[in-house]
């Protein structure tokens, strides 16, 4: 929905394709405990439908990895039925560098956004939205320590940036460029809220 709102005028066209709840990834299955969400089916054809358009030159990835890469609430990612269950964190690896590789062989170009930080408060907390009240307004900082920030699933980055190295045509982004700075990150920007809630970004 960012992409669509930065190019709604200009003629660089936006599609959102996918699923929710699904790795943006190639012939993954996702289960929480035992229940599969049906993930592989519907994220293979949306990811062939984006490797055949001609009309298609970039193609941006991104995942909430706390909700994926961890074992939390029974989440389970499996690449191949048959085979030993294995951690989430090593389908996800071998499911980056398949799909980065056949889109790159389709021609495109992959920019994989990493996760923004997530909060440890409500933003809503952030503003005043009551029209009348009785009792004085205490607005908070709104920021996060950064040293906190870079601890959740210290993992992650790395991993990404490992997988991406050998692509030519992928590259990440990291949205604590424009979220942080040394010490802290921030839920506003110039006054402005830029969450919705504890994780999605706010138009």
């Amino acid at each position: 929905f960012t992409l669509q709102a930065l190019h709604q005028e200009d003629r660089e066209g936006v599609m959102r394709l996918g699923k929710a709840g699904c790795l943006p990834l190639y012939d993954v299955e996702r289960f929480l405990g035992p229940v599969s969400q049906n993930c592989r089916g519907a994220m293979n054809a949306s990811l062939d439908y984006v490797a055949k358009d001609a009309g298609i030159r970039t193609v941006v990835l991104t995942l909430r990895p706390s909700l994926y890469l961890t074992a939390a609430g029974g989440n389970r990612l499996v690449a191949d039925l048959a085979a030993a269950p294995a951690p989430p964190a090593q389908v996800f690896r071998a499911a980056l560098d398949q799909t980065v590789g056949r889109l790159e062989q389709a021609g495109k170009d992959v920019v994989f956004v990493l996760d923004w930080p997530e909060l440890d408060f409500d933003p809503k907390t952030c503003v005043d939205a009551r029209p009348l009240r009785f009792t004085r307004y205490r607005q908070r900082d709104c920021i996060m320590d950064r040293t906190k920030v870079d601890a959740m699933l210290p993992f992650y980055r790395p991993l990404v940036a490992e997988v991406l190295a050998p692509h030519p045509r992928a590259k990440a982004w990291d949205p604590r460029r424009a979220l942080c700075n040394e010490r802290t990150c921030t839920a506003m920007l110039d006054g402005v809220m830029m969450y919705r809630d504890d994780h999605h970004l706010s138009l």
